[in-house]
């Protein structure tokens, strides 16, 4: 894919500092770490993954360094928990880490931090689903009430389809 270079992913990763990236993220078109390994093949997502972590490591400038080694490692943690962002999400998570949302990090990067961090991130994103689909459901519940729609059976809803179209059952 030649809009994930790393020129392009390391401009993009700088221009996220001010931006309320909630309904930007989830309504993401980017494709998953998933697709993107269905396609490209995983190599193409650890390096991803790794570039978030090089440049993180980078700019917290923090006394123990990540290792080549280290970084693979929690590349390939990253996509075991995360696979189903898409690579805005991905963007935005690591962005959030850096600023501190998911806890200091003290001396270096490790697999404990990000994993844990990426948890609190996914649980973040379940809560906010979980809130919007509610909300959803809510405005069609009132909508029923206010037209008088009724809740019906998927059998009542079959027979009142089959006598509204002559349907006789063989």
């Amino acid at each position: 894919m030649a809009s994930l270079t790393p020129t392009v992913v390391n401009k993009r990763i700088r221009g996220l500092a001010n931006v309320d990236l909630y309904e930007l993220t989830y309504a993401s078109t980017t494709p998953t770490m998933a697709t993107l390994r269905r396609k490209e093949g995983f190599d193409k997502v650890a390096a991803l993954i790794e570039l978030y972590l090089m440049h993180l490591d980078e700019v917290l400038n923090l006394s123990r360094r990540l290792s080549r080694v280290a970084t693979e490692a929690i590349a390939e943690d990253v996509y075991m928990i995360g696979f189903t962002l898409s690579i805005d999400e991905l963007q935005r998570f690591f962005n959030e880490l850096r600023q501190g949302k998911y806890g200091t990090i003290y001396q270096g990067l490790n697999s404990e931090v990000v994993c844990n961090g990426l948890r609190k991130y996914l649980n973040e994103r379940q809560a906010y689903f979980a809130q919007k689909s509610e909300g959803e459901s809510n405005k069609w519940k009132v909508r029923r009430e206010k037209e008088g729609v009724e809740d019906l059976t998927a059998d009542e809803m079959k027979e009142r389809f089959d006598a509204m179209f002559n349907i006789k059952e063989k």
